[in-house]
């Protein structure tokens, strides 16, 4: 829990919004999948995750982006999968 909390504050801080945001607890985690990362012709390996449900806490403007624009690891921003 404690990579996500990171990656949530560090979105806020990308979006310029107020970092105060923490993950109040995971309610519930789907089955775990795959993904190819790398161009059509040039594969570099690939990623895993899995679909969650989280209850958060923060200033309404940020969790209205996270809403939006979803949570997750894959990238230096924080705007993709949970791992």
């Amino acid at each position: 829990m404690m990579s996500i909390a990171r990656n949530l504050r560090r979105k806020a801080e990308t979006l310029g919004l107020d970092p105060e945001v923490s993950l109040t607890r995971i309610t519930w985690v789907g089955p775990r999948r795959s993904f190819a990362v790398g161009s059509a012709g040039a594969v570099r390996g690939g990623k895993s995750g899995a679909p969650v449900e989280v209850e958060l806490t923060g200033a309404p403007e940020i969790l209205r982006a996270i809403w939006s624009w979803g949570l997750g690891e894959a990238n230096p921003a924080g705007f993709g999968w949970i791992a």
